[in-house]
C-alpha cells in the first residue's frame, strides 16, 4: 500500500544540489519527501507499484543517517 500521486503532488519541490562536510543543512519537508519517494520509486518493479510506507520510511531513516556519517549538521 502506498500514496496515490504522492510523486506528481511533491514534484515541484524537488531540487538537486551537492554538500560539502562540515555544512549545516536545513532540509525542506516536502523537497524530503520528493526525493526520498524518488528513490523508492527507481527500486520499484514498474512505474505503478505503490510504495509501502515502511519502504518510504527506510529509506527516509538511512539518507539521513547518511547525513550525519558524511559530517553534515542538521
Amino acid at each position: 500500500m502506498g500514496i496515490p500521486k504522492l510523486l506528481s503532488f511533491l514534484q515541484p519541490y524537488g531540487i538537486k544540489d551537492t554538500l560539502k562536510p562540515g555544512s549545516g543543512v536545513v532540509i525542506d519537508g516536502p523537497g524530503f519527501a520528493y526525493h526520498i519517494h524518488s528513490l523508492c520509486a527507481n527500486h520499484a518493479d514498474n512505474q505503478y507499484q505503490q510504495i509501502s510506507y515502511n519502504a518510504i520510511m527506510g529509506t527516509a531513516v538511512s539518507w539521513l543517517n547518511g547525513l550525519v556519517n558524511c559530517g553534515l549538521q542538521m
